[in-house]
């Protein structure tokens, strides 16, 4: 969800094209920076209303929609970790045994500190405090497959850790094995998961329903990982450089329609498979355009403060559960907006102080041609 890339050619924000061959693995894309800040702010706004203080217009507002914004935002981060992840691995084509225990030793100092960190201080708050981690809740976090089990709300977000994690513990294996038929397994693939979940919700018991609902949720994550594969297709960078405006404001109107129609409209198990399929669709676009920053429409995101905010997104939204978590007794930074502070000042010390020292660490451990 959060990671740190270079890909063959991009055209960096002085709008030069620049040939990244061979440059160092933690090249950043401030337009994919800034379009994390982009989801972070959407998980802070759906997060937030949960809290008292909360004004009520926003909150009912929110509460009308089909879905909170975090989840969107949640989206949006899992096709952009999909996108990088697999640029990496496939960087130059030289997917090796080698390179991937290079890859799961890089990816293990990125997500673990961080995420035990967070953990071990809710250990410690609940030694303290009337706060009830459970045994449950701490397993399913440390060894995520949080997404299975657990009802502590300040874990809730480890779903989203865990179906990540639990991908990237497979799906370079894939790429590895499957070599000379990568785009091939990665469309099967991606297509089979709604099928599975429309075939389980047809034919099986609610309790094996709810199973398959929260096990295979990796299509935005392909989908990224598709768009990696095909991204140095001649079509897609025409359409990148020579259209990127039109490619940014169709794909945004897109899923503004999918928004509207669920607003609108009942659905049903079909219909929002493919609206789910649209909306992973219509993010690979915004991806391509950004990336090849060949719009007006990029600057925004190439802000400099707007890319910094996407670049410590992983600790924000680590820590802004806990404090956006509604309890009975509330303290005082449990309150809005005051809670909206407190948290982005928690996630920005927590980037400096846990994620910078592993960054050095990840920097030891370079990729091997």
């Amino acid at each position: 969800m959060f990671q740190k890339i270079s890909v063959a050619k991009i055209v960096h924000p002085s709008n030069k094209s620049v040939s990244t061959v061979g440059a160092p693995i933690s090249l950043r894309l401030p337009g994919l920076d800034g379009l994390r800040a982009f989801c972070i702010l959407l998980v802070f706004l759906g997060h937030s209303s949960w809290t008292h203080g909360y004004p009520g217009a926003w909150r009912a507002f929110l509460e009308a929609l089909p879905e909170s914004p975090a989840v969107f935002g949640v989206q949006i981060f899992f096709v952009i970790s999909g996108f990088l992840i697999t640029c990496i691995l496939t960087r130059n084509k030289a997917l090796t045994s080698a390179r991937l225990k290079t890859f799961y030793g890089r990816r293990a100092l990125r997500i673990l500190p961080p995420a035990y960190a967070y953990l071990l201080f809710l250990a410690v708050w609940g030694h303290f405090t009337e706060f009830n981690l459970g045994k449950i809740d701490l397993i399913a976090s440390v060894f995520f497959f949080r997404h299975m089990a657990g009802i502590n709300d300040c874990l809730h977000h480890f779903w989203s850790l865990s179906i990540e994690e639990q991908f990237y513990l497979l799906f370079p294996w894939i790429l590895l094995l499957a070599r000379n038929y990568r785009l091939h397994v990665t469309v099967g693939l991606l297509l089979a998961q709604p099928v599975l979940r429309v075939a389980a919700a047809s034919c099986c018991a609610e309790s094996t329903v709810a199973v398959v609902d929260r096990a295979i949720r990796f299509d935005a994550i392909m989908t990224g990982c598709l768009l990696s594969l095909i991204y140095r297709n001649q079509f897609l960078e025409w359409l990148g450089v020579r259209h990127g405006t039109a490619l940014l404001v169709f794909s945004t109107g897109l899923i503004m329609a999918t928004f509207t129609w669920n607003y609108h409209f009942e659905t049903s198990l079909l219909s929002r498979e493919i609206i789910t399929v649209l909306r992973n669709v219509s993010i690979a676009g915004i991806i391509v355009g950004l990336v090849n920053n060949a719009s007006p429409l990029c600057r925004p995101f190439n802000i400099r403060w707007v890319a910094w905010i996407g670049s410590i997104s992983y600790s924000l939204y680590l820590w802004q559960q806990f404090i956006f978590w509604p309890t009975p007794r509330s303290l005082w930074f449990h309150w809005f907006p005051m809670n909206v502070v407190v948290a982005f000042l928690v996630g920005v010390v927590a980037h400096y102080v846990i994620e910078r020292p592993c960054d050095s660490l990840r920097d030891r451990l370079s990729y091997r041609r």
